[in-house]
């Protein structure tokens, strides 16, 4: 995955976020199409967010880090306090049983994080996160600078439904979303808007030791005037 995670891509290029919403329905699509696989091979990833979002050469994404996904429960749901605190379904902050929804509601606070450059919520402590979630109003897309269509934001909405029973999976979301998704392109798009100008992993590694060596070089400049002018000195 040669360009490494989405969120190096926001941090780098699109601090305030991609306003571009072809490129991010495209990117939401895969994400529900990988979420789709999961459940059908009776797994969930629990913490979706841009910086587990993988881009490659070729410009596709795939989803990544699966440390703690975990299998679908047919008897019950899962109750274990794991994910990402932003992006944590209402019904894990809770403490409350559980079952595969959670990554729907994680992709809803991962589209405006892709759209604003940021989560919501961001900045809370686990107390305040918990009592926001659960008492106030679903976040949801709203108008800035930019002004989203209303598509996208009636997709965000159908992701951040409270009620996980009546949350929709990833199927539905894709079917009730028709229009926005039919903006979707294939991977070359997101290759040739959004990753002109993004250093490929390997070229950030090149100039991190490019960086150190030029470091090292000037530290030992200094040394050697500051022993020299020692010398003068005595």
């Amino acid at each position: 995955m040669s360009y490494g995670d989405l969120s190096f891509l926001l941090s780098f290029k699109y601090p305030n976020g991609i306003k571009d919403e072809v490129a991010i329905a495209t990117i939401m699509r895969d994400c529900l199409k990988a979420i789709e696989c999961l459940n059908e091979h009776n797994y969930f990833h629990r913490d979706i967010k841009a910086s587990n979002i993988l881009l490659a050469s070729n410009g596709s994404c795939r989803l990544g880090d699966f440390g703690v996904s975990t299998v679908i429960k047919k008897g019950g749901g899962n109750d274990s306090y794991v994910g990402s605190l932003c992006w944590m379904a209402p019904e894990i902050a809770q403490g409350a049983e559980y079952n595969f929804k959670v990554d729907i509601w994680s992709l809803g606070i991962t589209a405006i994080e892709i759209a604003n450059g940021k989560p919501p919520f961001l900045g809370l402590t686990p107390f305040e996160y918990i009592k926001t979630v659960v008492n106030d109003a679903e976040p949801q897309l709203v108008d800035g600078k930019h002004v989203w269509s209303q598509e996208f934001k009636d997709f965000v909405k159908s992701c951040l439904v409270k009620d996980p029973k009546k949350r929709p999976c990833a199927t539905e979301i894709l079917t009730m979303n028709k229009k926005f998704f039919e903006k979707a392109k294939d991977n070359n798009y997101i290759l040739k808007n959004l990753l002109v100008g993004i250093p490929t992993l390997q070229e950030r590694v090149s100039n991190h030791y490019l960086i150190i060596s030029f470091q090292k070089q000037v530290h030992m400049e200094r040394a050697i005037r500051r022993i020299k002018h020692q010398k003068r000195i005595k």
